[in-house]
Formats: structure tokens, sequence, C-alpha cells
């Protein structure tokens, strides 16, 4: 149907308001034109319901008055028209009728009446009528400046939420994600990047709000979320700073339930934490092998030095899968008002991945089918990890990731006289080695160096496994063949040792020198625990769950050697300038 433009139809300011009457008898006409004009009202007039949609289109009147009993058209379906034509402008149509029962009201108010006037008129009751209207009308524009402003609100909360916010997430093939908003701003928040160690970090988080509300708060998590993982730190530690920072930021009431998942690198463990999430899931080839509820206040509950995020260690298997999804999923609801319900979600899934289709294909089906076509009341966010090497493109290669390329000359090795370098030392005592990580905390500053922000990422591989290898096997003398029965079981036994680490230390010492095109650091962390022979660390089977770590640290380093009795690792890391394309290509010389 035709439709006029809603900014004709705004009240006109600086000429007097128009009114239609549209009635078949000639004296209520000129009798309610009369009275109208008395109002301050210029006047159009139409015989019938047909004609009254002609002058609405022509005159564009700020107040309709409608007689109901009219030849041609009647005023039923003449309202009906106009009002159609009025979209979502307010322009009140009163119907005039000599029959006030409650039945000719209800036919009225049905065919999209605002108001009724009773013949004959009452000068009084029109004024009254029509100052009723102009209150109403005044109510409706300033909800629409309202409107208007909350959708240009959201539009902008959307827009930094997928720019500044989601925009830098790594997003592997592997890593399927669905972000389906219940209005314009999704609430849900999906943040995804890798760490140093090259492992996977997924957060899934849902707000209780939306729009700017939602927006500040998630700046500070993308930001912390992101410089944390960067940095090396795991994820209690990172749930903890943002839980911080936002029961500093946000009101009473405004909270952040979140999932975590830590993917490591081996593809043969995951660590997951849930904050007042749905239920999450890990499944095999055909069925659910693990279900994690919530066991974790949400973030900005509990204050900063309280909070204490559950971890939960999954064995995983390569092809497994790690589902997540946001409640706007499990509480989608049907016509009747009936939820889908997280067993239900689950169930599809399963039927899915049987036929060889992807969760969140099945569950995106699940939910259409069950709504049928009910709008959703809350965002719908589903998240599925999909465990395979692809998962870490940056580690497919592992000839790629640490072949040197030697540059043009070959500079080789610093000079061990030159005095152009650093040197650093940390030491952790008590209990510090506890309570702090020391890794991300290094990792911070030997990126400040020249030549070593390249490095990073090996460089915290060899400085975490030999520092773990200290505090796990030289200062708490766990057994690393406990990783391989149960590694929930050795994070237990290392979290008990290390509740009382009084009158040991760890200390880190590293030597830097830099020559022509060349650099290289003497690494070397020594425990004061009792020692441990090294050879059986260092030289496990193919297939054992442990000492791989220190494989890949003699991999990345030109030597590893301990002494005193495995109390000390001494690793001496050399790294030489890549060269330009153009140079690698250059003929050489005759």
């Amino acid at each position: 149907m035709e439709r006029i433009d809603p900014t004709l139809l705004a009240p006109a300011t600086a000429i007097r308001p128009r009114a239609l009457v549209v009635d078949d008898d000639a004296v209520a006409r000129i009798a309610l034109r009369k009275l109208l004009a008395d109002c301050g009202y210029d006047t159009a007039l139409a015989r019938n319901g047909a004609e009254g949609i002609e002058q609405f289109r022509a005159r564009r009147p700020d107040i309709v008055f409608m007689d109901m009993q009219m030849p041609v058209m009647d005023g039923l379906d003449a309202t009906l028209q106009i009002k159609a034509l009025c979209a979502d402008m307010f322009v009140p149509v009163i119907f005039v009728t000599g029959n006030s029962s409650d039945e000719e009201l209800e036919r009225c108010i049905d065919a999209g009446g605002d108001d009724f006037l009773v013949k004959p008129y009452n000068r009084k009751a029109v004024a009254a009528k029509i100052r009723a209207m102009e209150r109403i009308g005044a109510l409706h524009r300033r909800s629409d400046a309202l409107r208007a402003r909350m959708e240009a609100e959201q539009a902008l909360a959307k827009s930094i939420l997928e720019g500044a916010v989601m925009g830098s997430n790594v997003r592997p093939a592997p890593l399927g994600v669905y972000l389906m908003p219940a209005t314009t701003f999704n609430g849900d928040l999906l943040l995804s990047a890798y760490a140093p160690s090259g492992d996977l970090h997924v957060l899934l988080g849902d707000f209780t709000g939306h729009g700017l509300a939602a927006t500040v708060g998630a700046l500070p998590v993308a930001e912390t979320f992101r410089a944390m993982t960067g940095k090396g730190f795991g994820p209690a530690r990172i749930l903890a700073e943002i839980n911080t920072k936002l029961r500093a930021i946000l009101p009473t009431g405004l909270f952040l339930a979140v999932a975590f998942i830590q993917v490591d690198r081996s593809l043969t463990r995951a660590t997951l934490i849930n904050c007042g999430m749905p239920e999450a899931w890990l499944f095999n080839e055909h069925v659910v092998k693990a279900r994690f509820p919530s066991t974790s206040f949400p973030l900005a509950v509990v204050d900063g030095h309280r909070y204490e995020a559950d971890e939960v260690v999954l064995q995983v298997s390569p092809g497994d899968r790690l589902m997540l999804v946001s409640d706007g999923a499990i509480e989608a609801g049907d016509a009747d008002g009936l939820m889908l319900g997280s067993e239900l979600l689950r169930l599809a899934i399963e039927a899915g991945l049987q036929i060889g289709q992807s969760p969140i294909a099945s569950a995106i089906l699940a939910i259409d089918g069950f709504c049928d076509g009910t709008a959703h009341a809350d965002d719908v966010s589903l998240v599925d990890i999909h465990l395979v090497e692809a998962l870490f493109p940056a580690l497919n290669s592992k000839t790629e990731l640490f072949q040197v390329v030697p540059g043009p000359g070959n500079p080789g090795t610093p000079d061990n006289d030159t005095d152009t370098g650093w040197k650093l030392a940390l030491e952790l005592r008590g209990h510090a080695l506890r309570e702090i990580s020391p890794i991300p905390v290094l990792m911070s500053l030997l990126k400040e160096f020249p030549g070593t922000a390249q490095q990073s990422a090996r460089l915290f591989t060899v400085l975490s496994e030999l520092y773990n290898n200290a505090l796990d096997h030289g200062v708490l003398g766990l057994d690393s063949s406990l990783k391989g029965s149960d590694f929930s079981a050795y994070l237990d036994a290392r979290d008990l040792r290390l509740a009382t680490p009084d009158g040991h230390h760890v200390t880190v010492q590293i030597d830097c020198r830099y020559g022509a095109g060349a650099g290289q650091m003497d690494i070397s962390v020594q425990d004061s625990g009792a020692g441990f022979d090294p050879a059986g660390i260092t030289t496990p089977g193919d297939d054992a769950p442990h000492g791989r770590g220190l494989l890949l640290v003699r991999r990345l380093c030109k030597s590893l050697a301990f002494d005193q009795l495995g109390k000390r690792a001494r690793a001496l890391y050399a790294w030489r300038a890549v060269p330009a394309p153009a140079q690698l290509n250059r003929a050489p010389a005759d």
C-alpha cells in the first residue's frame, strides 16, 4: 500500500493546525468545522471514506474526525487505510457516532481509532478531545526522538564492539562462531587470541544489559584479555584481573557471565572456566564426552581480592569438539512460551554429529525449528572449537617455525668479549613462588630490548619450560609421569605443595650480547630443590605426555645443559637477522 512520507505528516509550527472531517451529513460537517475553527484549526471536509482518503493525502491533516456509517466507503475501512498511510507517525482519528455503546467503541478501536465523539457535538467535549490528542501526539514525538537516540547509540555500540573489540580476534577455520543479536546490538562478547606459547584462548561472555553500558564494559575486558594473553598469563589470572576492572566501573546489577577455554597446542589438554554461563560440552565424534556447568561467580559480582575462578583441566583428543553457548540459545522460546532447554539442544547436536553435520549447523536448525518464527528474546551465540592441527596455523609446520634463515655474509654469533648487551636476574622466594607468575613479567621486560620482540614466542617457550621444570621438579619434587595418568591430580598435587614453599627459591638470569646482525642469550634457571635426574625428563618416548617441553627447548636453543644434580639449567639461545626477500634472491657474486 502507498505510504506518505512521515516528514510530511509532522505538525506544522508556523501555520494553523489542520483537521479533516469525514461525514456524509452536511449539517454535522459544518457544525464540527465551526467548533474546530474556534479551537484554532483549519478544516477540510469529505463526504465519504474514499473522499476522506484523498483529502488526507492532499491536506496532510494533524487530526481526523471520522463518521462510521457512510456511502461508497465507511469510516472503518477508511481509517484502516489512513493509519497505513501514517506509518510510524501519530495522526489521531476520532470517530463521530450517535451510538455510544460498548460494542460501537470496540469496533472503533479495532479499526485503529484513537477515541470517539458522540453526536450532537458539545464544544467543551470537542476541545477536551483535541487537547488530549495533542498531549498524546507530544508523547509520541518524544518517544520517537528517544527511540531514534537509542537506535543511534546501539549502532555506535555495535560499531565499537565489532571493530575495536572483536575486530582483532583470531579466526582459524576450525573455530566456528555464530552470533545472532536479538536487537541491533549484541550484548554477547567473543574474544580469541593466541598466547606466546601458541595456546589458543577463547572467551565467550554475556553482559546483563545492552547498548553503550555493555560496550563500556567490553572495552576493558578486550584490552585486558589481549594484553594478558599476549604476556603469557593463564585463564584464572586473566579473569581475576578482568573482574577487578569490571567491579570498579560497572554499576550494581550489571555483570558479565563468562566461559573461558584455553586449548593447549598439543591437542591433548584444555582448561575451562565457567563463570555463570550455560553448560559447556566436550564432544567426540558422535556424543558428548563431558559436561561443564558453571562453578564460578560471574565477573563484577565479587570484590577483586576475593575472586577465584575454578579451573577444570580436560583430557582431550585430536578431533574432539568443545562447544560454548549463551543463554539465548537454550532459552529460545516458541509461541507458547516454552523454552528449548539445554538437553534438547545437546541431543540435536549429537544427532547432527552422527550424520556429519557441524554442531553449529545442528544447533541453528534446532533453535529455528523449535521457535518456528517466534522472535528471540535474547542474543544467541554459539562457539565450536574443533580440536585439529589447523586450529594453530602458526604451529602447523615445525620446520618453518624453528628453522633459522641465514643472512648473506653469515654473521654468526656475537663476540663474547663485546660490551654491547644487557643482563638481568629475577629471583622468587617462599610464597612468591605461588603468588607471582614470573614469565609474563620477564616477557614484558624482554620486549623492550632491541632485537627480542620478534623472538617473543620462542623465548616464552624456553623461559616457561625451564622455569616450570625448576619449580615443579626441582622445588616441588613432582613426578612427571603423573601427567600421563591424571593431569588434574598432577595439578592438585602442585597446588598442595605450593601452599608451603618456605625456604625455597628459583632464580632466573639472562645475559644478552649483541653482534653484527646477531644476538645471543645465556639463560640460567637455578632452584633450591633436592635435585633430580634430568635424563628422565629430557629423553622421553615419543608417546610420553611429559618431557616434550624440554625437547622443544633443545630444538630452539644452541645448547641445553643441566648441572648441580639437575638444580641448574643453562640454555644458549641465539638468533640472526632474517634477510629481506631481495637479499635472499640475490645471485652470488662472482
